[in-house]
């Protein structure tokens, strides 16, 4: 299978995203089902969020941040970046801060664990990537080109 993610093509903070399950406790269990061993991180199916080691500050619509490093060829940024400016997520965040206002993001990265169903077969394991935007003001402080 090939993975979505090349981690030889990701920046430095991207390489945070990378999913360490022995740093975030998780232990093989054999499954109930079929024998097999699994990744679990508790005896039970509940929902998990991992909070990763990414922060990010920008400035919204231009994305000086992740642009920069999209174009230096970090893929995960260039996702990120694409994610925020789909056409979905442009017209959530105008209807929060309004059409045509520039301002700062706060950008924190969950990945979600849970059980889920793949083509009839009952699965745990990685299910989202969720993309956390914390709006600031539209003013950022003059070392904030220092940041990218």
């Amino acid at each position: 299978m090939t993975p979505l993610l090349d981690f030889n093509y990701v920046c430095g903070r991207c390489k945070g995203l990378r999913f360490d399950d022995a740093a975030l406790g998780g232990f093989e269990s054999v499954s109930n089902y079929d024998g097999e061993s699994e990744l679990k991180f508790d005896e039970d199916e509940r929902l998990r969020k991992f909070r990763l080691n990414y922060k990010l500050k920008d400035l919204y619509p231009e994305l000086p941040a992740l642009s920069k490093s999209s174009a230096g060829g970090c893929q995960s940024c260039d996702f990120i970046r694409a994610a925020i400016l789909s056409k979905d997520s442009r017209r959530q965040i105008d209807e929060i801060m309004g059409v045509g206002n520039t301002f700062s993001l706060d950008i924190e990265l969950l990945y979600w664990w849970h059980a889920f169903t793949d083509r009839d077969v009952e699965q745990q394991g990685l299910s989202l990537l969720e993309i956390t935007l914390l709006f600031g003001p539209s003013v950022l402080p003059a070392a904030f080109n220092d940041l990218y």
